[in-house]
Formats: structure tokens, sequence, C-alpha cells
């Protein structure tokens, strides 16, 4: 009993020494994240197809020739990939001629025998970066960099292929990601037939909790959810988080051009070009199932006293809408002076043509005068989606000698001005307004509409 005794203290004192081994490099890679230094991982997790080893990951600012951007850091995780698929084994029938008689005489006779045989099934991942991913922070998604193929023994990132039965491959991927404070590193394989894989590269158990969204909802394609407006300069940045909910597959969605923030139910603002900026949004952007992609769609700073909402205007999908301060209700519409009904593509309200001196600092020569076109687009619900408009030729001014105006370039630096090439999402109204450089002794003023279906002038005078 005592020796009984001794080798059970043994083997429990063998146990405490190898999960402090094995943790202590992980939260030091959560503690103090060094560029360059190696971090044990020693993990594996399997499905039916596969059993996939984590021996080590690295980060680094550059591989071989490729450098990472100053705000960006390359992740190297080493792997080994095993099939695990048992081989099925068959039998086969053969056929073998019976020998005539002795004297030659007679017909031979066929006679059939079984062999078995092992049948093996290969296991195949297409395009490796359409299946695997690290989840940073349970938050930020990167992706397979493709100089991954820099390394000295990388993993094909096309048709990665296991024939039979234990065959093995090893090799590196590099992920590309931001620089920030890591919590927490999960690698993330699908495989919607085997079955997933996730393994954990890091944790850190004093993470702290996120705030949860204020706003959550989901069409056919994507759950969206909305966490918060931070102001940033002349700009504010929408926070959203998006997860696939479509059945499995991954979504790649120019984000941004589908995206809008909306003042007092009709002046539309569109997202500002900002890929460059960290965890932006904005461009073509990749949403996978299960996990959600945090991060940032920038406006310019709408004025908060006014009722703001969010449009999600998915191409074939649900629209979704956020009411971002439901509390402040939407301003009382002028009456029209008129509408123009474009067939059934457009509606088109003329609010009201204003003179103004000054727009955004800027004065004209003295006998020039700026005037103000207020216009609300209806775009009537169509199969073929949303309005395009071509404002500068579509909404011209016409004076009393002929003289025809387009919108100057001013308009599309105002706050609720209107590109020259305009997108109205379908079954919604926008209000915008254009500006026009126009002589101080201007009469008769004229509005042309060259509409799709029809064209119009309609006398119109300033306010």
């Amino acid at each position: 009993m005592k020796k009984d005794k001794k080798k059970e203290g043994f083997t429990t004192l063998f146990i405490i020494i190898l999960i402090v081994v094995a943790c202590f490099p992980l939260r030091a890679f959560a503690e103090r994240v060094e560029i360059g230094k190696t971090y044990w991982v020693e993990k594996s997790e399997k499905n039916g197809g596969i059993e996939l080893t984590v021996f080590d990951c690295q980060l680094k600012e550059c591989i071989g020739e490729e450098e990472a951007d100053s705000d960006e850091i390359f992740i190297i995780i080493s792997t080994l990939w095993q099939n695990i698929i048992p081989p099925v084994k068959k039998e086969i029938s053969k056929s073998k001629d019976k020998e005539a008689g002795g004297l030659g005489f007679g017909v031979s006779k066929s006679q059939e025998q079984t062999q078995e045989v092992e049948l093996f099934t290969p296991y195949l991942v297409e395009n490796l970066q359409d299946n695997m991913y690290l989840i940073i922070n349970n938050k930020h998604i990167a992706q397979i960099d493709e100089v991954t193929n820099e390394l000295s023994a990388p993993l094909p990132l096309k048709d990665l292929t296991l024939p039979e039965y234990e065959d093995e491959l090893e090799g590196r991927i590099v992920f590309r990601s931001y620089k920030e404070e890591i919590n927490s590193l999960l690698l993330v394989f699908f495989d919607f037939e085997q079955g997933h894989i996730q393994i954990p590269l890091m944790e850190l158990p004093e993470a702290k909790e996120e705030i949860p969204p204020l706003i959550t909802q989901e069409n056919e394609y994507l759950k969206i959810s909305f966490y918060g407006i931070k102001p940033q300069g002349d700009i504010c940045l929408i926070d959203l988080g998006v997860e696939s909910v479509s059945k499995g597959n991954v979504i790649d969605l120019d984000f941004g051009q589908n995206v809008f923030l909306i003042e007092d139910g009709l002046y539309q603002y569109e997202a500002l070009e900002t890929e460059e900026m960290p965890f932006s949004l904005y461009g073509f952007t990749r949403f996978i199932p299960y996990w959600e992609r945090r991060g940032y769609l920038a406006f310019k700073i709408p004025p908060i006293q006014k009722n703001l909402s969010l449009l999600v205007n998915i191409p074939r999908a649900e629209s979704l809408i956020f009411n971002l301060n439901p509390k402040i209700p939407i301003s009382p519409l002028p009456k029209p002076f008129t509408t123009i009904v474009d067939g059934e593509v457009a509606k088109i309200d003329i609010l009201g043509l204003t003179r103004a001196d000054m727009i955004n600092g800027q004065y004209l020569e003295k006998d020039q005068q700026y005037l103000i076109l207020d216009i609300i687009i209806h775009c009537i619900p169509l199969n073929q989606g949303n309005l395009i408009l071509q404002s500068g030729e579509q909404f011209i001014l016409i004076d009393q000698l002929g003289n025809k105006y387009s919108i100057s370039e001013v308009t599309q630096n105002i706050r609720h001005g209107i590109k020259l090439e305009q997108t109205v999402p379908a079954g919604t109204a926008r209000r915008f307004n254009l500006v026009y450089e126009v002589p101080l002794n201007i009469q008769k003023i004229t509005l042309y509409y060259r509409g799709f279906t029809l064209e119009e002038n309609i006398p119109i005078e300033v306010k």
C-alpha cells in the first residue's frame, strides 16, 4: 500500500507539472505578447474527417520581403493535419478459369473468387481561405493571407489533400490583423459535412466583458447589431457587429455601399471611404457564420437633435432599419410646390428654390449667387432594385434667355447635397439640396427635369 501511495503521489505531481508547463506559455502570450517570440500551443481537435493539431503561433512584422503596415501584424500558426477516415473493407469478385480435362478435352469453366480490399476516402479542402479563420478577442475576424506562400513550409491554400487514412500534412499559415491588445485567439475551421473544429490558441480569464448591443436585427442573410456611435473629429463611427445567417455560407459584401445614415427619415448620409481605418467595414468585407465581425462605418456627423436611423439595404434581401434615437420625432415635411410623377419609377416632390450668399464659407463673385433646390425623391419599389440618378443631367435650371445651369460642385460638399451619380434605395424616399451658381439678375427660372420616362419644364420662383 505504501508503494502504491508513493506512485499515486508521483503521478499527481507529474500532472501538476504538466499543467503548469502547458499553461505558462498561454498566459505569457496573453499578458505580454512579444513580436518574434514563438508561443507553444500543442492542442488537437477532430471532426469526422481529420485531426487538426496546432503546435505553436508567432507574431511577426515581416515575412520575407513582405512587411506589414505600421498598424498591422502577421500571426503565423504551425499546424499538422491527419486524415482519420478509416478505410472501408470491401470484397471484390474475381473470375478464374478452371483448366480443361487431363487429356485436353472439355471446356474450361469460370470460377468466382473474392478478394478483400481496403477503400480509402481522401480528405480535400478546395480553398483553405474560405474555410479557416482566426477569431481575435471574440469579435475581430482575420483571414488567411496570401503571404502564407512566402513561408518556408506553407500549407497549400488550394486543394489541400490527404489521400488516405493516417496521411499527414504539416505546414504553416499566416493571418494578417491589426495591432491590438490581445485577450483571446481562436482558430476556426469550417466543414459543414464532417463537422467544424475550434482550437483556442490563447484566452485571458481576466478579459473585460463586452457591452451587449443596443439593437439587433436580421434578415435572410445577415444578423446585424448596433453598439453605438463614437464621435471622432468631424466624423462619427457607427459601431456594428455583423454575422452571416445564410445557412452556413460566408457572405462577401460591399458593406459600406449598402448602409446609410438617415436624418429625419429623409436626409441620407453615405458611408465615407475609410478602408484604411482599423476594423473598417467599408469595401468588400467577409462575414462568417456563428461569429460576429465587429467593425466601424464612418459618416459625417449629423445633427444630434434630429431623429437618426440606420438603413441596411442589402441586395435581394429585406432591408433593416435601426432607429437610433426613437425618442426624437421626425420633423414635419413642408408641403411640396409641385410633384413630378415619373411613370412607375420615381416620384419627385419639389419643395422650393431659395437664395444663399455663402455656402461652406465660400462666397461667389459680386454678380453671382447661389440657388438651392430642395427636393424629395421617392424610389418606387421595382424588381430591378435601387434608383440611380444622374443628378448633374436630370435637374437643370434655365433662365429667360435659355441659358442652362447644371448643379455646382459645391452640391457634393454640403451636408444634404447630392452626388452626380446618386443611389436611392428601392422603396425609400430621400431629400436632397441641389446648389446652382447663377447670375444675380436671373429671371423667369425654369426647372428642366429629364426623367426616366418623361421630360418636364416647370416654372419656379425663388423664395
